[in-house]
């Protein structure tokens, strides 16, 4: 990966080049998508405004282009890529001038409860909107079956879990255009940040306050709005598991269980590091680690 952040630096048209190829191909491997929009938040971080917009410009012209010679996927008019890059923009460039990850994680918190605000609202019931986009969408899906997202509750959830696999995209998209950045430019930097990710008191009044007042409004919609904001937990949850491995020189082989397991059961490794995390808004974990190294 050093590799091709070197090449994306060495000018716009090699920025171009690899985030309107990989933007063009996610149409194909939707993971490429997050690569793609790393490499404009690595621009946003390190070019000045106007180089980082034309890269930005001609990568979703290119994408655009690109469409017309793909079919797409069921359920989807327009590359998925293209509802990312705004908000990984935008996201990057908060980074950039506050050099808080936390801060980043928070504003992709905001963009995915408001498109799940704007689903539920628009559509005027969220949850058959997503029956009707999931009928369409598993056809394109090999032993993708609608009646088991019912039967085990999934299509409730969906609003809020498709929030957070937006609020994640984002967040994953930033991480990888910081990281890109610090392997060339400040080796070890990204997890000296990393581990500092934390939210406050306020964080957590101001999520509460909005839950009560979608919970006055909808209750499905403060369902969604709880899933959503977890995100940023979880992420407060990994930092303080991350900084502990690091101040207590533990080799990193301590890290893989939770990553592990999160490819086979994501919803508890979710919400079990975003209970640590609004633990640790209390306790502080990282505070106690310290005494204890001396």
């Amino acid at each position: 990966m050093k590799l091709l952040a070197g090449f994306v630096m060495k000018g716009p048209f090699q920025a171009i080049a690899v985030a309107g190829m990989l933007g063009a191909l996610s149409q194909y491997v939707l993971p490429l998508g997050l690569i793609s929009s790393g490499v404009i938040a690595l621009c946003v971080l390190t070019r000045k405004d106007l180089e980082w917009l034309i890269v930005l410009s001609v990568t979703v012209l290119i994408v655009l282009i690109s469409q017309q010679f793909v079919v797409p996927r069921p359920g989807l008019g327009y590359p998925l890529i293209l509802f990312l890059l705004g908000p990984v923009v935008v996201c990057a460039k908060t980074l950039k001038v506050t050099e808080s990850q936390s801060a980043a994680i928070f504003l992709a918190v905001i963009f995915a409860a408001i498109t799940a605000l704007f689903v539920q609202f628009a559509s005027g019931n969220a949850v058959q909107w997503w029956s009707d986009w999931l009928k369409i969408a598993v056809e394109g899906v090999k032993e993708a079956d609608y009646d088991g997202f019912v039967k085990s509750g999934t299509l409730l959830l969906m609003n809020g879990l498709i929030g957070m696999l937006f609020a994640f995209a984002i967040s994953a998209s930033v991480f990888i255009g910081r990281w890109l950045q610090a392997g060339l430019y400040n080796p070890g930097g990204f997890g000296k940040e990393f581990n500092q990710i934390k939210f406050t008191w306020t964080h957590v009044i101001s999520m509460g306050v909005v839950v009560l007042l979608a919970m006055l409004i909808k209750e499905r919609l403060a369902n969604d709005l709880i899933l959503i904001f977890a995100v940023a937990f979880f992420f407060q949850g990994m930092s303080v598991l991350h900084y502990t491995v690091a101040a207590q020189d533990k080799n990193k082989y301590y890290l893989w269980p939770p990553y592990l397991l999160f490819f086979v059961m994501p919803h508890y490794v979710v919400f079990g590091m975003a209970t640590v995390g609004i633990v640790d808004v209390l306790l502080n974990f990282r505070k106690s680690i310290r005494v204890i190294k001396r």
